[in-house]
């Protein structure tokens, strides 16, 4: 049985998972009014920094909904945001992409790749000013892609010229769009230009077990705030719902980039057909450590695709 930490935290993405499983459902029907990036696989680093919310302040790129419920948005909010209803969580004013709430934490996500990057950058340095804790934390979170902007080296270069206690937060999913990123470019050794620059670097993947990756996101926190230094965190992730079409004379593995993941709506889970069945959350779900949530918090979400069907 997993520690009672490791257990919380474990249930948290367990949740964001269901959530997201839902969600997935609704957009296979094709409800929402704007187009919607799950990022169904990506909830332990999510749940894992939720715990700082809403003391530490976050920045998220175009695929956000993971660190949203994660922040204890309400669900129902978040589902009426994407059909641009008045009762959404930004008045139907954000859709998927700009969604945010930032009485939990979450100042700002932007639709424009690294759009966001500047602006964290900017809000750290003003928390000097701003802020009676030393404890509050900015965090940029942003994709592979984000990297190759311009704007990564330069907001990087000023942060640590600045001194800001911020972590960059990479979520390195290894796709670009629909095609692999070893096929459109070469490597970025991110650890390479965090030490050229003497910021902070750590990787942290989810095969490192639930235990060992709180801990290292910890520490990489508390070095950041320690140091007064950013610090990049590298996460390696798996985006789920990958599936194979015709390529020449054979076939090939794509990833949707927004839209539904395939064989991961909710129903596909409960009757036990879903993609995601190996991973270490999905098994944790089915575990008898997660039963009595589980239950009830599927019947709730059930209920809301119900109302919206």
């Amino acid at each position: 049985m997993p520690r009672r930490r490791d257990q919380e935290l474990l249930s948290a993405a367990a949740k964001i998972r269901l959530q997201q499983l839902a969600l997935n459902t609704l957009v296979t029907e094709n409800v929402f009014k704007v187009p919607v990036h799950l990022a169904i696989g990506h909830e332990l680093i999510a749940a894992t920094a939720a715990q700082w919310m809403p003391e530490d302040k976050f920045f998220l790129p175009h695929r956000n909904i993971h660190f949203n419920l994660a922040s204890g948005i309400d669900f129902r909010k978040v589902v009426a945001e994407l059909q641009l209803s008045e009762h959404g969580v930004n008045g139907g004013r954000s859709g998927s992409m700009n969604l945010a709430s930032q009485f939990n934490g979450i100042v700002l996500s932007s639709s424009i790749l690294g759009g966001h990057l500047g602006i964290s950058v900017g809000y750290a340095h003003a928390q000097r000013f701003l802020s009676s804790s030393s404890l509050r934390l900015t965090w940029c979170v942003l994709g592979d892609g984000a990297i190759e902007e311009g704007t990564f080296y330069e907001s990087l270069l000023l942060a640590k010229s600045l001194r800001l206690p911020i972590i960059f937060c990479i979520e390195d999913n290894g796709w670009s769009l629909a095609t692999k990123i070893e096929d459109r470019r070469s490597e970025i050794k991110v650890s390479k230009l965090a030490k050229s620059l003497g910021v902070g670097f750590t990787k942290i993947g989810a095969e490192a077990g639930i235990t060992k990756f709180s801990y290292k996101l910890a520490i990489a926190r508390d070095d950041a705030l320690r140091s007064s230094r950013p610090v990049l965190v590298y996460h390696p992730v798996s985006t789920l719902g990958s599936y194979e079409v015709p390529f020449g004379d054979g076939s090939r593995v794509v990833n949707y980039h927004s839209g539904p993941a395939r064989n991961l709506t909710l129903k596909d889970f409960l009757e036990g057909r879903d993609s995601s069945a190996e991973d270490q959350i999905s098994k944790f779900i089915r575990s008898n450590n997660f039963h009595q949530e589980r239950d009830q918090f599927i019947a709730d979400l059930l209920e809301v695709i119900h109302e919206v069907l």
